[in-house]
């Protein structure tokens, strides 16, 4: 028993033992707390207190602590020395430290927590007894300091579990999670012991978010490098990861659990019960997660197991109740392993129809989906069939499953069919009860009735199930053998049967063939033949299918009803009858069946079983000729020939190949075996209906064919026909076999053929034979040619034996083709050709030598072509033709004499022989001319041709007949092209024998309708030269006929045939005689009985088909003038107009001669008054007539009784020309004189001719200022004027304005003199003629006429000098009261608005008064006069204001309203050119009458135009109210608040309306828009609420039409509202939020994909404002979410759009910091999950936001965030590290915005908290990845120590010796990055120079901030050497040496020891000695740049004699750059230490 003394001396030495021991022996006491020597400052006492004082703050942090406080923070603890107690005491201490321990986990990192630490460690020396219990605490924080401090201290020497520990402690490093994973791999206790964590802190309910990442990282790593798991490490894991799942754990525990179950899953295998218990447990935890996450880990837990396993049904209930499976479970069906886990719900899922009902949403998913893998569907069908044992079990349940399964997944659905038959194969009743609910599947539910059932099974036959098919059919089947069913049901269910027979399956067709008996009606089906058709073609058709096809058709249905042979065989049959290597058991098959039934006595299968029976294997190919030729004859001898012919056509274009080639065989063996017109009429027909496939075979043949025979040879067909039935090879031979079998048709012998006739068929005048086999000859030859190339073999081939087949008649039928111009250039070549080759095989004797003369004209056409190459042929062949000449002097035959035209060829001429020779040679000498020019044989003819002077008579007879030879041939040819041709080529030959010749072919032309212009031009051509001169009557006569009858009939091409000639020399050559008569025929066809009283110009309208009006008028008066070259002829024809013949010889016998010669007028006809109107108007055109005589007969004839001119249209502009020609005064008199008579016996003849007269008035007279002109003037005013407006007024007595426009042309007259009258007398004239007129009625038009001819003139001057331009105008509309004036001046608005409508529309019918001169001036001429009109306007009301202020006229408000209407609608006409100059003149106007109405009036007219209901006027309106309501002064404003809201209350109806319409139909939108913007910015407080209901509208309108704009004026409009209403907009700030981002969005996303360049657009620009707008209304009320929208809007511009930046300021002053931050992180979030890394561009824009809002917000909004803020700079930094290493930027690029940020973010912080920051940015930039590391990370490792070396650079600039202590972190990592570069070999990446300046920046910072805090000399030391060393590579660069340059004297600068200096300067001094020159020099510069640093002081001084030796080796270098830096050193050195020169010496 120890004393108490005793005791007390024991404790005493044991807590204070310590502080006994001499100081300089024992070790600084261990502390967690404080380093080793402050430790020793504080005693026990001082510990206790700072522990007492930390534990109470971790009681307010966790009261449950309050437990262990007397254990250990008591008075008794505090005295108590564990060492001492006993060990049950001991123990249970422990316990309490271990409770303890697992307490303070969570708050590990606190400082109250480190201070009770403190206090265990000092007292109960915990870090030595407790070792494990502290490191359980510590090791989820193995990477922090705090790991680091424990474990400095922990007594692990003899703890063999932590023994690994060691080397870290020693070395001072944190535990790395790969070191203590590899040691986990090594040690199964330290596994254990890491793997109990996580459960020992759950049971005490101590766990924390570390210890949950600790135990993920730790485990996950440590499953993941495990190779395989074995049972013990599965059992040492299990528990710990279900820990969290069972005791219910917190969700990030749970998440952890979830992944490592799910990597453990993949390394080890599961048990069932072990599977079974896991995913009971997740399941059991599922209610805590989301249920993707729960879906997840189930997926792969069981997809990496290979043992089948099957939930329980309660996991199977807890799986069906998880939360929002619907929406998550299709996603999951993509997922890999799946298939496991599905599997085994489904035997729960599916265990009986209660499991079904309650979890039928689960199986709907999951058998509904597409997805779903093929063996899950497998096995929930197969589960579902098992159930099924009879019809009554398919439960509602059971259907609503199956159904699904069966329609989504046919394929699969059928297999487990026929698996589950199989499997009941001898239960009888449950394949019944299989087979009806397969049926009953496919439909709905059929339990009523039999015919239910029935209907099912109907509907069963179409399903896509063949098992479904075949029992619906069958069950149809059995249906119809009911004798009782109703015959439309019977019907009905042939119709489904009907429909199967082109099913391919074979089960189906064995039923349907079960009873064929009932088959037989379905034959008259149209369907029935198109679907066995199918069938027999398809290739799915199995040979049973086919089998059972053939003998219903050829035994049942052919016996049935034999008329369906014919229709059997064609159309089902027919393929099946050729053998083919393919299906030659099929064709076998066919013909025995064909054998034994009806069908082997048809017609066309005569004999043919005998054929295809026994044939032996090798003669099997031959077998399909012998039955083609036998089925060809049979077709020959049937009386049904023609229809079996066109089947065969029929076949020969079937889609299906073996079906052509069988047609094909029987069509050539057809083809040889006709004879005669039948022959040629089969081939016609085949060559017709198979042109399209026989150019597309013979197009593809190349060089196949070697040989024509050989290639269609018999046993080359057969062979092929066998052996590739499907290859088009075999079809080309077969086609090649049809041609050539044609080429050898002869023409018909009984009828001559007309070679070059064009007639058709359906001419019944032609040879029907003849003309069938021409046409048919040309289509083989032409078919032939176009694939001669691409089978050249072929195409020879064949055309050898057409040719042959010809014989001499190959060059007429060679002709058909090169003289026909619709054959094409390639073909007539190739004629052309062949000609030639013709040609040349004659000339070789004289013998054979024949005269083709008759064949020159056809050989003519080709010459003229405009194809080189043709004309080259044909000139090849009159080279042939020159051959024969000189082979032979007389040709003993002529080539096709009288039978190349056939009937016609009699008319035929013939040339002699010497005359073809000379011809030929013609032609032969100039072939180069005709060659290079096309025209040139016209020329050469007309030089041949045409008689010369002097030459012989024997030469004008040889031009004669070739010229009759050639002519002879246009009238044999029944050619038009051909006639035109021949024509075109003797155009220019002039002599009457081509007259004489053509003339039969005129006469018989004259009656056709249908010619060409050209066709009769070049007949009519033969009228000219000599053919005149010399005409006959027959001829003259016919161009008479000729000439009425193209005028009379409207024959348009004899019209401008006619034209043509009498335009040239015709009329110059006819006598007196015949151009009399010529006169008299035009006089009386323009004077005709339908045209009387029109000239020959309103015939020529009347004709619709003229198209060239003005031309051929003037081509007609032309005529009649050249006519009239005599004026006898005139008189004569004058002569003809008279009253009686015997007055008419009475003046002849007294008229005076003229010319001396009496002329004897031929006998004619009395000129009708049309025909002297014609004649009349011809002799005013004609300028010199010059004959008294003519004049005086002129005279007469107009004084004559006026009923004479009552019969026809009164010409008094004629008379008017007359008197113009006259220069005699008294003219002018007499003119009116007779205007006045004229009106007063004609009066409506004068209202229509009176204005010429007038206009000559007023030119010639209106100038003359003398009295007696203006009596004149004024005496026709008062005589003509009132009868003109009295007959006006009576014609137009219903309209007032067409009375002005019937008076229009008479005004004129009047307005157009003004400029001749004199100034003085033209007010006094005008006041007098309007007076005159009628004042009221006249004013307005008088006005406008005289504006109307001053326009073009006012339009150029100003408004002052326009006055004086107006003031006639003004004077007359001054002369009326103010009421009318303003009617005046509404009158003249309403006739601008009728001009402006003619602007937009010229078609309108819009009559207004100015409008007339529509095609004269046009549109440009209508504003100018709208202009001029609006000027008078303007002036006219800028009078009233001064004139009529004291008038009343402006209070008639209707008057008022008006000239209001008629303004707005001309300001509104458009913004278009012309629009916009009215509606400027128009605004003018409306301010000057806005100067004569009030406020309130304006209002009221502003409203009655928004109630008119004229959109245009209304929009002009709202416009005008937008301009002019923000000028009201607000006293008047304010008293119109009620009209301001019924404004708006209208505007709201038209927003709605163009929210949901276009809002292009609704004109007034944007007006509206514009004036509710006025209305909101000039509101009173009573008007917000109205306002406000504006808001909704708008955003409507902006989201339907935001690229248009209303859309953008809605936004401007939204702008002003929301700076209006203020707060009131928060109920729709979301709202117009969301608008806006819809507005900018596109902006974007158009800009995005094409270029970096992004366009502001106008609704890009108003979006921004209106959010800007909000944001400085309401910004406390904007969300994260939206400020994240428009903040990723802003990024996305890229600083491209300035209002867009500056929404992005406005974001960072006005929306509170917090939500900024959180919008921010959200938008972080947005880039990173962008597919590709972000843009430069982007990251800066983004941290710029981060710049400015970080200095906007407090430290302890910063601080709330700071993590997830921290994060997102050290991601920041890693794309910006990206970038750089991308090339995308420079490594200086982040100086720009993020490092300003950060250092925002740095200020904001205090030391605590940038710690772990700056930790982490560390190990980020130089803790590399793992060896083998092929991660990004490992790319990018360079680039992030530029970005890191950067940021601290600025840190340090910024922060200066705060920041450089932090250096001590990553000093070796500097250190290590220089070493590589001291060896200047070494390859260097593209970084290198990067990294190396960015690290030596870093140093010279750092150099320069610090204060001695952390370069001291030991540091300073480490670096010198290093740093020296990067000479040799500096010197490669001079940036790279600048930037060493400058830390030397940085170093040299904060340096406290002279060694160092000393050190540093001999260091850098020894590098001069290096052998390369740059290095040297290097060295010297960087040694002056110490010398010369003021910071080195005079501390270096000392060293300038070590320093001289080196200058000295230098100066004498042999480079000159290294001598002369050390100069510079010298100089340098004795600036600091004096003169060297002692020590150089």
């Amino acid at each position: 028993m120890v004393s108490s003394l005793a005791a007390q001396l024991a404790k005493g030495s044991s807590l204070n033992s310590h502080l006994l021991v001499d100081r300089s022996r024992r070790k600084h006491t261990e502390s967690y707390l404080f380093t080793g020597k402050q430790a020793d400052d504080y005693d026990i006492e001082a510990i206790f207190a700072l522990a007492s004082n930390g534990f109470e703050q971790l009681k307010a942090l966790d009261p449950s602590l309050a437990e262990y406080e007397d254990i250990f923070f008591s008075d008794q603890a505090r005295e108590t020395d564990r060492t001492l107690q006993s060990p049950d005491y001991v123990a249970e201490l422990n316990r309490s430290v271990k409770g303890l321990l697992l307490g303070i986990g969570p708050e590990l990192l606190e400082i109250p927590t480190a201070k009770v630490l403190e206090w265990l460690v000092r007292h109960f020396r915990i870090h030595e007894f407790n070792v494990d219990e502290l490191l359980s605490l510590f090791l989820p924080y193995h990477e922090s300091p705090h790991f680091l401090k424990i474990l400095s201290i922990l007594h692990i020497q003899e703890q063999p579990l932590w023994k690994f520990l060691l080397p870290f402690k020693k070395a001072v490093r944190p535990l790395p999670r790969a070191s203590l994973v590899t040691e986990m791999l090594k040690n199964v206790d330290l596994t254990r012991s890491v793997a109990s964590l996580l459960p020992t802190y759950l049971d005490a309910k101590r766990g924390h978010r570390c210890l949950y990442s600790f135990h993920v990282g730790v485990l996950l790593e440590y499953i993941s490098r495990s190779k395989s798991l074995d049972d013990v490490q599965v059992a040492l894991l299990l528990p710990s990861l279900t820990k969290p799942l069972s005791s219910q754990g917190p969700k990030d525990a749970i998440l952890g659990s979830y992944i490592l179950l799910s990597a453990l899953s993949q390394k080890c295998s599961l048990s069932i019960a072990a599977l079974g218990a896991l995913v009971d447990a997740i399941l059991q935890s599922a209610k805590h997660m989301e249920t993707r996450q729960v879906l997840t880990v189930l997926v792969a837990i069981s997809g990496f197991q290979e043992e089948e396993y099957t939930l329980s049904d309660k996991a199977v209930r807890k799986f069906a109740r998880l939360s929002d499976l619907n929406e998550v479970l299709p996603d999951m069906f993509q997922w890999a392993g799946v298939e496991r886990f599905l599997l085994a719900c489904l035997p729960s899922l599916l265990r009986d129809e209660a499991h079904i009902q309650s979890h039928s949403s689960l199986i709907g998913i999951l058998l509904n989906s597409d997805r779903l893998s093929q063996s899950v569907v497998a096995k929930a069908t197969s589960l579902l069939l098992s159930k099924i044992s009879e019809p009554s079990e398919l439960t509602e349940p059971l259907r609503a499953v199956l159904q699904p399964v069966q329609q989504r997944h046919p394929d699969i659905f059928a297999a487990q069919v026929r698996a589950r038959l199989a499997d009941i194969e001898g239960t009888k009743d449950e394949v019944s009860a299989l087979e009806d609910t397969l049926v009953s599947l496919s439909l709905s539910p059929s339990k009523d009735s039999d015919g239910a059932l029935i209907d099912n099974y109907t509907f069963g036959s179409i399903s896509g199930d063949p098992n479904v098919r075949a029992t619906s059919v069958r069950k149809i089947l059995i249906a119809l053998q009911d004798k009782d069913l109703a015959p439309e049901r019977r019907a009905a269910l042939l119709e489904y049967i009907l429909q199967r027979f082109g099913d391919s399956n074979t089960s189906v067709i064995e039923v349907l063939y079960s009873d064929p008996e009932l088959l037989t009606p379905l034959a008259s089906e149209p369907a029935f033949w198109t679907s066995l058709s199918s069938s027999v073609s398809s290739t799915e058709a199995s040979r049973a299918v086919l089998r059972s096809h053939v003998t219903f058709l050829a035994t049942t249905l052919a016996a049935a009803k034999p008329e369906l042979q014919q229709k059997i065989i064609h159309e089902v049959l027919f393929p099946l009858l050729l053998f083919t290597k393919a299906k030659q058991k099929t064709a076998k098959a066919t013909w025995d069946i064909i054998a034994t039934s009806p069908l082997a006595n048809n017609e066309i299968l005569l004999k043919c079983c005998d054929l295809a029976k026994d044939v032996a294997e090798n003669a099997i190919p031959e077998t399909n000729l012998v039955i083609a030729k036998n089925i060809a004859t049979n077709i020959l001898q049937s009386d049904a020939y023609q229809e079996h012919f066109d089947y065969l056509l029929q076949k020969a274009e079937d889609a299906y190949l073996p079906s052509r080639i069988l047609a094909l065989l029987i069509l050539s063996s057809l083809t040889t075996q006709l004879s005669g017109e039948h022959r040629v009429k089969a081939a016609s027909s085949t060559l017709q209906r198979l042109r399209d496939r026989t150019l597309s075979a013979l197009s593809k043949a190349g060089s196949e064919a070697k040989d024509l025979d050989e290639f269609t040879s018999d046993s080359a067909l057969a062979k092929s026909s066998f052996a590739k039935s499907q290859s088009e090879s075999t079809e080309l031979r077969l086609i090649c076999k049809v041609l050539s079998s044609m080429s050898s048709i002869p023409k018909p012998a009984d009828s001559p053929v007309n070679w070059l006739s064009k007639r058709h068929l359906d001419d019944s005048s032609a040879d029907a034979r003849a003309i069938q086999y021409l046409n048919f000859i040309q289509t083989l030859y032409v078919m032939v040619n176009r694939v001669a190339a691409n089978a050249p073999r072929i195409g020879s081939g064949i055309l050898q034996k057409i040719f042959t087949t010809l014989g001499d008649d190959s060059l007429m039928f060679l002709a058909s083709i090169w003289s026909d111009d619709e054959f094409e250039n390639d073909l007539k070549v190739a004629a052309l050709s062949h000609a030639m080759a013709f040609l040349s095989s004659r000339t070789t004797s004289a013998a054979t030598v024949k005269d083709f003369q008759v064949l020159i004209p056809a050989l003519l056409i080709p010459l003229c072509s405009t194809d080189k190459e043709t004309r080259m042929r044909a000139i090849m062949c009159f080279d042939a033709l020159k051959r024969m000449t000189e082979v032979a002097q007389k040709a003993p035959s002529i080539y096709g004499f009288d039978a190349v035209y056939g009937a016609s060829s009699e008319l035929v001429q013939y040339l002699n022989w010497p005359d073809v020779v000379k011809y030929i040679n013609t032609i032969h000498d100039r072939r180069d001319h005709i060659l290079n020019d096309e025209s040139y044989l016209v020329t050469l003819h007309h030089d041949l041709l045409n008689p010369k002077r002097g030459e012989s008579s024997k030469e004008t007879s040889l031009k004669t007949h070739i010229t009759c030879y050639i002519l002879s041939h246009v009238l044999a040819w029944d050619s038009t092209s051909a006639q035109m041709a021949l024509l075109r080529i003797t155009s220019h030959v002039h002599n009457s024998a081509k007259l004489n010749t053509l003339l039969p072919l005129i006469q018989h032309a004259t009656s056709s309708t249908s010619l060409s212009t050209e066709y009769c031009s070049l007949l009519l051509s033969a009228y000219t030269g000599p053919a005149i001169r010399d005409i006959g009557s027959e001829s003259w006569n016919a161009f008479v006929s000729v000439l009425k009858r193209s005028f009379l009939e409207k024959g348009r091409a004899w019209q401008d045939a006619i034209l043509v000639v009498l335009s040239k020399n015709f009329i110059s050559t006819l006598d007196n005689e015949h151009r009399s008569e010529l006169l008299s025929t035009l006089l009386s066809v323009a004077g005709s009985p339908e045209n009387v009283g029109q000239p020959l110009l309103h015939a020529v309208i009347s004709s619709n088909y003229i198209d060239d009006l003005q031309t051929k008028l003037s081509s007609i008066k032309g005529i009649i003038e050249n006519l009239l070259v005599d004026s006898a002829i005139a008189v004569s024809i004058l002569e003809g107009y008279g009253t009686d013949s015997e007055s008419e010889a009475s003046r002849a016998a007294k008229r005076t001669k003229i010319d001396g010669t009496p002329y004897a007028k031929p006998p004619q006809e009395r000129l009708s008054p049309g025909s002297f109107v014609v004649l009349f108007e011809s002799l005013c055109a004609k300028s010199v007539i010059g004959s008294p005589a003519l004049v005086k007969i002129l005279l007469e004839v107009l004084g004559r009784d006026t009923q004479v001119f009552s019969s026809i249209t009164l010409r008094l502009d004629t008379l008017v020309d007359l008197i113009r020609g006259s220069e005699n005064p008294q003219v002018f008199n007499q003119a009116l004189l007779l205007t006045g008579s004229l009106c007063r016996l004609a009066p409506e003849s004068m209202l229509q001719n009176v204005m010429p007269i007038f206009t000559f008035m007023g030119s010639n007279v209106f100038h003359r200022d003398d009295a007696y002109s203006f009596r004149v003037v004024q005496k026709t005013i008062e005589s003509v004027v009132p009868v003109i407006v009295a007959s006006l007024t009576e014609r137009f007595k219903d309209s007032k304005s067409e009375l002005l426009l019937g008076a229009r042309d008479f005004l004129r007259v009047f307005t157009d003199a003004a400029p001749h009258i004199p100034k003085h007398r033209r007010t006094r004239l005008f006041t007098h003629f309007i007076r005159t007129l009628g004042a009221d009625l006249f004013t307005v038009p008088v006005c406008l006429l005289l504006i109307a001819r001053n326009t073009p003139r006012i339009a150029k001057l100003k408004k002052s000098e326009a006055t004086t331009a107006l003031a006639l105008p003004l004077t007359l509309l001054k002369e009326q009261t103010p009421q009318n004036q303003l009617s005046a001046i509404n009158d003249m608005l309403l006739e601008c608005r009728h001009l402006a409508h003619l602007i937009k529309n010229p078609e309108s019918s819009t009559q207004a008064f100015l409008g007339d001169q529509k095609l004269d001036g046009g549109p440009v001429h209508f504003v100018n006069e709208i202009q001029c009109i609006l000027t008078f306007v303007e002036q006219a009301l800028d009078r009233w204001e001064g004139e009529n202020a004291s008038s009343d006229a402006t209070e008639d408000t209707a008057v008022t309203h008006e000239l209001m209407s008629n303004l707005m609608i001309l300001a509104t006409l458009g913004n278009d050119v012309p629009e916009a100059a009215i509606s400027v003149c128009a605004r003018n106007c409306l301010s000057a009458a806005l100067k004569v109405i009030d406020a309130r009036e304006f209002i009221h007219s502003i409203m009655e135009m928004v109630r008119s209901g004229d959109s245009i006027l209304e929009a002009g309106a709202l416009d005008l109210l937008h301009e002019r309501l923000p000028n009201i002064l607000p006293e008047w404003r304010a008293d119109m608040s009620s009209s301001m809201k019924e404004l708006m209350i209208h505007m709201l109806q038209t927003l709605t309306a163009g929210a949901t319409s276009a809002p292009a139909t609704l004109p007034v939108l944007e007006p509206s828009l514009h004036a509710l913007s006025s209305i909101a910015e000039t509101s009173s407080e009573g008007e917000l609420s109205t306002l406000y209901q504006t808001v909704t509208p708008l955003l409507a309108l902006i989201r339907t039409s935001f690229t248009e704009g209303p859309g953008i004026s809605a936004m401007k409009s939204l702008v002003v509202i929301t700076n209006k209403l203020g707060p009131r907009t928060i109920p729709c700030l979301k709202d117009i939020v969301d608008t806006m981002l819809v507005v900018l969005n596109p902006v974007i996303d158009e800009a995005l994909p094409a270029a970096s360049t992004v366009q502001e657009t106008p609704s890009c620009a108003a979006a921004l404002r209106v959010l800007s707008m909000s944001m400085n209304t309401t910004p406390s009320f904007w969300s994260s979410r939206d400020v994240a929208n428009v903040t990723q809007f802003v990024l996305k511009t890229r600083g491209q759009l300035s209002q867009a930046d500056r929404l992005g300021v406005t974001i960072t002053k006005k929306i509170p910091p917090r939500i900024v931050i959180t919008a921010l992180l959200q938008t972080w979030k947005t880039i990173q999950a962008a597919p590709g890394p972000p843009s430069v561009a982007l990251l800066k824009a983004y941290f710029l936001f981060w710049h400015r809002i970080l200095r906007t917000a407090s430290r302890e909004e910063i601080l709330e965030n700071l993590k997830e803020v921290s994060k997102l700079y050290e991601q920041g930094f890693e794309e910006y590290a990206r970038a750089i290493q991308r090339r995308e930027e420079t490594e200086d690029m982040q100086h720009d915005v993020i490092n300003p940020s950060f250092m925002e973010l740095v200020v904001k912080l205090n030391e605590t908290a940038f710690k772990p920051i700056f930790r982490r940015l560390c190990d980020w930039a130089f803790v590399g990845p793992e060896s083998g590391s092929t991660s990004e990370a490992d790319k990018t490792s360079e680039a992030r120590v530029i970005v890191f070396c950067h940021f601290m650079t600025s840190l340090i600039g910024f922060f200066k010796e705060l920041i450089t202590p932090y250096l001590g972190m990553i000093l070796d990592h500097i250190l290590d990055i220089l070493r590589p570069f001291e060896n200047t070999s070494r390859t260097q990446s593209r970084l290198s120079k990067s990294i190396w300046r960015a690290v030596i920046d870093l140093l010279n910072t750092s150099f320069t901030a610090d204060q001695g805090t952390f370069w001291k000399d030991n540091r300073l030391s480490q670096v010198i050497k290093p740093l020296v060393a990067q000479i040799p590579f500096a010197a490669s660069s001079k940036p790279n040496k600048e930037v060493l340059k400058k830390v030397f004297p940085s170093f040299a600068g904060i340096s406290a020891s002279d060694n160092l200096l000393r050190e540093l300067n001999v260091a850098i001094l020894m590098q001069t000695r290096s052998e390369i020159p740059a290095v040297k020099l290097c060295a010297l510069e960087c040694a002056t740049a110490i010398w010369d640093s003021p910071a080195a002081g005079a501390g270096i001084a000392g060293y300038a004699n070590e320093t001289a030796t080196f200058v000295a080796e230098c100066a004498e270098d042999d480079n000159d750059e290294v001598a002369r830096a050390a100069r510079t050193l010298r100089r340098s050195v004795e600036a600091v230490a004096g003169s060297l020169s002692g020590v150089l010496i």
